[in-house]
C-alpha cells in the first residue's frame, strides 16, 4: 500500500477522519527517507515499533504515548490491498474501499482495548513560520505547493545568510546579480512532482543550479526584484531506480527599501521529471510544476 493510496483513499474516508481526529494524534513517517540520520529520534522509534510488531513497512500503526504498539496493520498482511493499475512513482492506484473498512475496524478495536478516551479538542496548527515571517535565527521557511498527492505542501528552508543574499547591494533599476549556488540548490526538492522523498532530488543531486536576481522597478519605498532560475538533477535511488529532472522558474520579490527587508516572494516552477526502474528501461517523462511563496506578514501555512 503506497502512501499516496492511503492519503487518496483510506485516509480520506469520513469514518477514518472522524475517528482519527477525535481520539488519535496523526503523524506520517517515511522509512525510506535517505536524508534521515540513523540515530534520529524518529528513526529510533521506528525501529522500536518494528521490533514490537512484525508488519510490512507500509501500513497503519497505533502507538501509545510511551512508544508501545497497541495496534496496526499492513496492506499485504491484514485488510485488503489496493488495485494496482500502473508502475513507478505516481502510478495510478485505485483505493479499495474494503481497506478503509479494515482500518475502521482496527481503530475501533484498538480503542476498546486501550480503554475509554476523552475526545481531543486541540485544533491542528500550521508548521511555524512556513510561508510567513522570519524565524528567530533570521532564516525563513518558504512554502512550496505542487501536484503531489492533490496539492502537497512542503518547505524550502533558507538560513539567514542565504536569505539575505536576495538583498540588493545597489538600489539601481536594472541592477543584476547571481545568487550563491548553495541558495539555488536549496530549491532542489521542488523539481519533483512527488511527495515521496526518494523521488525528490537533494541539493547534492543537482547537476546545475542557477538563480539570478534583477531590480525590475523602484516605486517609492519598494523595489521589485525579478528572479530567474534554472536547475538540472540526475540521481539514483533504491538500487537501480533512476530519476532525471529539469526546471526553470520565474519569480518576484518585493523589497522594502526603508526597512531593508523582503516583504514577499513568489516563484513559479515549470519543468519535466522522468523515472525508470533500471538502466535497461526507458525513462517515462512527464511535466512538473510548483509554486513557492512567502510573505513577511501573515499566518503560517
Amino acid at each position: 500500500m503506497y502512501a499516496n493510496v492511503l492519503r487518496a483513499g483510506t485516509l480520506n474516508d469520513d469514518r477514518v477522519i472522524q475517528r482519527v481526529s477525535t481520539y488519535f494524534v496523526p503523524t506520517h513517517f517515511n522509512n525510506n527517507d535517505p536524508t534521515r540520520d540513523r540515530n534520529d529520534p524518529s528513526a529510533l522509534l521506528w525501529r522500536s515499533i518494528l521490533k514490537q510488531r512484525d508488519l510490512q513497512g507500509q501500513g497503519i500503526w497505533i502507538v501509545a504515548p510511551d512508544g508501545t504498539v497497541i495496534g496496526g496493520m499492513s496492506a499485504e498482511i491484514d485488510g485488503h490491498p489496493s488495485d494496482k493499475t500502473g508502475n513507478g512513482p505516481g502510478a495510478p492506484w485505485k483505493s479499495n474501499p474494503r481497506f478503509a473498512d479494515a482500518a475502521v475496524e482496527l481503530l475501533d478495536t484498538t480503542l476498546q482495548k486501550f480503554g475509554p478516551l476523552t475526545k481531543r479538542t486541540q485544533k491542528p496548527q500550521p508548521l511555524p513560520f512556513r510561508g510567513a515571517g522570519i524565524k528567530p535565527d533570521g532564516g525563513v521557511r518558504l512554502v512550496a505547493y505542487n501536484r503531489a498527492d492533490g496539492g502537497l505542501a512542503f518547505s524550502v528552508v533558507l538560513p539567514k545568510d542565504q536569505w539575505q543574499s536576495l538583498t540588493p547591494s545597489k538600489l539601481i533599476q536594472g541592477e543584476r546579480w547571481a545568487l550563491p549556488e548553495p541558495v539555488a540548490r536549496q530549491f532542489a526538492p521542488v523539481l519533483s512532482p512527488y511527495a515521496d522523498t526518494r523521488f525528490r532530488p537533494r541539493p547534492t543531486d543537482l547537476i546545475s543550479a542557477e538563480l539570478d536576481a534583477t531590480i525590475e522597478s523602484i516605486d517609492g519605498t519598494r523595489a521589485q526584484i525579478r528572479l530567474n532560475g534554472r536547475w538540472r538533477a540526475d540521481w539514483k535511488h533504491d538500487g537501480n531506480e533512476h530519476s532525471i529532472a529539469a526546471a526553470t522558474a520565474e519569480g518576484i520579490v518585493v523589497f522594502d527599501i526603508e526597512k531593508k527587508t523582503m516583504r514577499s516572494l513568489l516563484m513559479i516552477f515549470d519543468g519535466t521529471y522522468s523515472y525508470t526502474t533500471s538502466e535497461k528501461q526507458p525513462h517515462k517523462a512527464q511535466p512538473s510544476a510548483a509554486v513557492v511563496r512567502w510573505r513577511l506578514v501573515g499566518e503560517a501555512e
